[in-house]
């Protein structure tokens, strides 16, 4: 009996969890079709610790990077590599895709026309949009195993 709580309990978890993860994957096939504007990075974490700069800091504590770009004559400041950093930022923002954006570089980034201040340095799916699906996969896996009386 105490499986099958257990059970429903996880189950209960990988839906909760799917919530975030759908708007996620919302926005970002929706942000494929977003128009471009040329930013310029501002700030990249990268450099920070190469510098030696980062103890006592925490990754989840801070922005990663950040850039700045202008729609409309209006100057906005992104820190958002894919819409998946919502969900998984430390993931996104390895080191090895932090260092395709040196500072003072300009890049093409992606911002949604509805609200200017979301924009995207890549947009569309990609893996790390895919990676919660795994994790609650596993979580609904398990729920109806416990439930089914297959663990």
């Amino acid at each position: 009996m105490e499986k099958i709580y257990l059970g429903w309990l996880f189950i209960a978890g990988a839906v909760l969890a799917l919530l975030p993860v759908a708007y996620m994957l919302f926005k970002a096939i929706k942000s494929k079709g977003w128009p471009t504007r040329m930013a310029m990075i501002t700030y990249n974490s990268l450099a920070v610790k190469k510098a030696g700069y980062w103890q006592g800091r925490t990754a989840l504590g801070g922005d990663l990077i950040k850039y700045r770009y202008n729609v409309e004559r209006v100057d906005y400041t992104g820190n958002q590599i894919t819409a998946a950093d919502l969900v998984i930022k430390l993931m996104v923002a390895s080191d090895g895709v932090l260092e395709h954006y040196p500072e003072q570089t300009m890049i093409e980034v992606a911002y949604n026309p509805n609200k200017p201040h979301q924009a995207l340095l890549q947009p569309g799916l990609t893996r790390w949009n895919l990676i919660p699906l795994i994790t609650i996969s596993i979580f609904f896996a398990a729920g109806y195993a416990l439930i089914n009386g297959l663990l």
